[in-house]
């Protein structure tokens, strides 16, 4: 089951990652390109069940957050997970600017995800 979970992760994360040969010079131009965020093979297995859940969760409500208010996917650095009373909370890092033709972050540029013991995304809360 394990590896199951851990496959399809794997799959999901590393497989949607872009390689794009031209850098985006400005923040709108990288918002418009797909997702940089990739987990390697030994992030993956190092995940539990629950953590690799919660992040699908949180690029699901992330990505659902964006479509709602009709702007482009944002791109994303990593995903943190961090195990609460309340259920799990996901730091998601967004690329905040580009340096040398490589992304990087930037002081708000991120989110964090709640959800609760049910699986249930229960509030998204942006960057300051």
């Amino acid at each position: 089951m394990r590896a199951t979970i851990l496959t399809l992760i794997l799959s999901a994360l590393t497989g949607c990652a872009a390689h794009e040969n031209s850098v985006p010079s400005n923040r709108s131009m990288a918002a418009s390109a797909r997702w940089i965020a990739t987990l390697s093979p030994q992030q993956v297995s190092a995940l539990s069940p629950e953590e690799a859940k919660a992040i699908l969760l949180a690029r699901a409500a992330i990505e659902q957050r964006a479509q709602d208010v009709g702007s482009p996917q944002p791109q994303v650095l990593e995903y943190r997970v961090n195990l609460t009373s309340d259920g799990w909370t996901v730091h998601v890092q967004y690329v905040g600017l580009w340096f040398e033709g490589k992304p990087h972050p930037a002081p708000g540029y991120f989110s964090t995800v709640y959800i609760d013991r049910n699986w249930a995304v229960r509030n998204v809360v942006g960057g300051a």
